[in-house]
């Protein structure tokens, strides 16, 4: 989860020991609308560092499963001192607890919103976006499905 606070994400961009096959998750959502191009045995950067960073997974049956991560471990740990908290004050607690969970994804948002429109260009990007362009319901490929 902190790994994501960083400037430039580590899932971004391949590197040297990810393989021959690893493909950037910027190049990924770049070309996104290139449906006629085929790339075979390709991995994206963020899989690749979920699966082998993250989770650690094996690439073989035969190396076994591995032993358990400390991190997620403690973060699991975490999870579940939490729900045992609010189980344990009862009934009433776990519906302020549902009250929090309820409404703290909205104020995270807000905050995202925020932030997002506080940006340089932002204004630009809201008309862009609410502004109809009336020409280009005369554009076939407008109104084309692929």
């Amino acid at each position: 989860m902190f790994a994501s606070f960083a400037s430039e994400l580590p899932w971004a961009k391949c590197e040297g020991s990810w393989g021959e096959h690893c493909v950037d998750s910027s190049a990924i959502i770049a070309h996104a609308g290139d449906r006629n191009k085929t790339v075979e045995q390709a991995v994206s950067s963020s899989q690749i560092y979920f699966l082998d960073i993250v989770l650690k997974e094996k690439s073989q049956i035969y190396d076994g499963i591995g032993s358990p991560d400390w991190k997620l471990s403690l973060w699991l740990l975490l999870a579940w001192a939490v729900i045992f908290l609010i189980l344990v004050r009862g009934v009433r607690s776990s519906g302020k607890a549902a009250y929090f969970l309820a409404i703290f994804p909205y104020v995270v948002l807000l905050i995202i919103l925020i932030r997002a429109l506080t940006l340089e260009g932002a204004i630009d990007g809201v008309i862009f976006f609410v502004k109809p362009q009336w020409g280009e319901l005369l554009n076939p490929k407008a109104l084309a499905i692929y």
